[in-house]
Parts: C-alpha cells; structure tokens; sequence
C-alpha cells in the first residue's frame, strides 16, 4: 500500500463520524479569504488588526464544524443556512446567466417557472398548483 493511501486510509478513519465539509463550510472558508484579502488591501494598521481578527474567528469556527461529533445540531445549522442562503444565491447566479429564458413566480404557490424569451405574451401553466397566468416572455 502506498504512503497516499495510508494517510488517505488514516484520514477517512478519523473522520468517521465527524461533521466534515458542508455548504456551510464551503461558505465560510470563502468568507475568511475575502477578510483576509480585504486585510491585505486595506491600508489602516486599525482595520487590518480587525480583519484578521474576523478571519480568525471565521477559522476557528470552521475548523469546530468540520471536527464537530454533534452531527444532527451540524446538519440543522447546515439546513438552515442551505435553504436561505445557498440555494437562493445558487438560482439568482443561474438566472443570470441563463439569457434564454425568463424566470416567473407564481403568485399563487411561489413557485418558480422558466419561461422562453420570446416577443409577445404567453399564456403559461404552473406545474405545482396548475393556475394559468398570461407572462410577457
């Protein structure tokens, strides 16, 4: 067995059972390095002092998460911060770049329909709660 997969093999075995990486942490390790780019950035001894300091924190809860034991707590907070933040930010960033099509929501159930840019009006079907609505496409 090579050396790679020994450590690779010791690794897995110790974090049996432990948290691990999850969105949350994707996030918050983004996060610390923007703070600590910032830090480089900024030009105040004050401000720097501060930044680092965030980023610290932002480290120290990170490196918690990913080691913590707690799972059902980890994945609540995970949940949580999947369903409000993640998720949306992930669909807004996808609309974006999609220039084919428009995205409407229905007034009814809140769901969201991808229509077709075309010229015109369109009359469109939600596929959740079934109501009709005429949309500019």
């Amino acid at each position: 067995m090579r050396w790679r997969e020994r450590i690779g093999n010791t690794l897995a075995r110790w974090f049996y059972g432990r948290n691990g990486v999850d969105q949350l942490n994707i996030a918050l390790i983004y996060l610390m390095a923007a703070v600590h780019l910032a830090g480089w950035l900024v030009r105040s001894q004050a401000a720097v002092l501060a930044l680092d300091a965030i980023g610290t924190v932002l480290l120290a809860v990170t490196v918690f998460r990913l080691f913590s034991r707690n799972l059902t707590r980890r994945r609540a907070e995970n949940a949580v911060f999947v369903r409000y933040i993640w998720r949306p930010a992930r669909n807004r960033l996808q609309q974006l770049r999609d220039r084919s099509h428009r995205y409407v929501t229905c007034p009814d159930c809140g769901a969201v329909c991808r229509v077709p840019r075309i010229k015109g009006t369109i009359e469109i079907t939600c596929p959740k709660c079934g109501a009709k609505r005429r949309v500019k496409g």
